[in-house]
């Protein structure tokens, strides 16, 4: 469903995607986790992207169902058409979002729902991206259920520190124990995954980001370590020394 709250970056990044043929994906499999979620630190700005069925991701999030369905409890497309990212910025406004203990302001990109036999995956930002952004199904002739669908949504959060510690505090209404699998990526990089059962408290504790040492400055650390052995050993062997 259209509606999504482009900025400048992410169009730029989904052009490459769509310009590159990478929209197409694969389905789902049976055994993937119940809750999923992407996070991508970038220099002064953080995504997160949550997937799930659609029932559970409103549950997930503490949002009623009603906002997505008529009264007979179906979604029709065209009721979402004009735009969702407004029903998105109701989800994370139930969920504490914390970094380092500062509230995460973020703000929705998109909510979408795909059919379950045509759901994508989620495991690279640009997938998430698409996801949440694209929507190349019609109209289906009778109207789903939102078990019948898979739902995802997007969020972005302009900050300055973006490698912190990051807690989330899911409302998880009307759900029990959840199994939650989180990819987290730095600048489109994977950098970690954690796999982890949510209890009814809904807390989702990720740990703060362990910066690598650039190859090049552990060189630099070696070539120095070098170079004080050898004038170390040099001293040594001069007459009168030891």
């Amino acid at each position: 469903m259209p509606g999504m709250r482009w900025s400048q970056a992410i169009v730029k990044r989904l052009a490459a995607v769509l310009i590159a043929g990478s929209v197409a994906g694969q389905a789902l499999g049976a055994d993937a986790a119940e809750l999923e979620l992407l996070l991508d630190r970038q220099d002064g700005s953080i995504e997160l992207y949550a997937a799930a069925r659609a029932d559970t991701l409103l549950d997930a999030f503490g949002l009623p169902h009603a906002r997505l369905t008529n009264d007979q409890g179906f979604v029709h497309f065209a009721d979402l058409r004009e735009g969702t990212f407004d029903i998105g910025d109701e989800l994370i406004a139930r969920t504490g979002a914390t970094l380092d203990g500062a509230k995460i302001p973020f703000e929705a990109l998109s909510l979408m729902v795909h059919p379950i036999a045509l759901a994508l995956p989620i495991t690279t930002p640009l997938e998430a991206l698409i996801a949440v952004g694209v929507c190349s199904v019609d109209d289906p002739a009778t109207p789903p259920g939102l078990a019948d669908l898979q739902g995802y949504v997007g969020f972005i959060a302009y900050v300055e520190n973006t490698a912190g510690a990051i807690t989330l505090d899911l409302p998880e209404t009307g759900l029990g124990p959840v199994d939650v699998t989180i990819r987290e990526f730095r600048d489109g990089t994977e950098i970690g995954r954690h796999e982890m059962a949510v209890g009814s408290d809904g807390v989702i504790r990720i740990p703060a980001e362990k910066r690598r040492v650039p190859l090049f400055a552990w060189i630099l650390v070696g070539l120095g370590g070098t170079l004080v052995g050898r004038r170390l050993v040099q001293q040594n062997r001069q007459p009168g020394r030891g």
